[in-house]
């Protein structure tokens, strides 16, 4: 995808992407927003618990790893969504 990232600014400038994929890519996935609403400030106060100071390598690495569940998860419920289901497959 070659879109640039002023796309995501907003008429005034500012980083408008949260509401652009809320508004228009999860447009139809209403079922899906509520669900990684509460996992986001799960998350947000999981890391404010966690004490870390700012800027600080370990810090980064938490928001890391915080991102990956939460893209995880992201996927997960859409996969769901799509009629995925997991099934263990026999290899041998």
């Amino acid at each position: 995808m070659d879109t640039p990232y002023s796309y995501f600014q907003g008429d005034r400038g500012f980083d408008d992407m949260d509401d652009h994929i809320t508004d228009i890519i999860l447009r139809d996935r209403k079922h899906s927003v509520p669900a990684m609403q509460s996992c986001a400030a799960n998350a947000y106060h999981f890391l404010m618990r966690e004490s870390r100071e700012p800027g600080t390598a370990e810090a980064y690495r938490m928001f890391l790893a915080t991102v990956e569940v939460m893209y995880k998860i992201g996927a997960a419920i859409e996969l769901c969504r799509l009629g995925y289901k997991f099934e263990k497959v026999n290899l041998t």
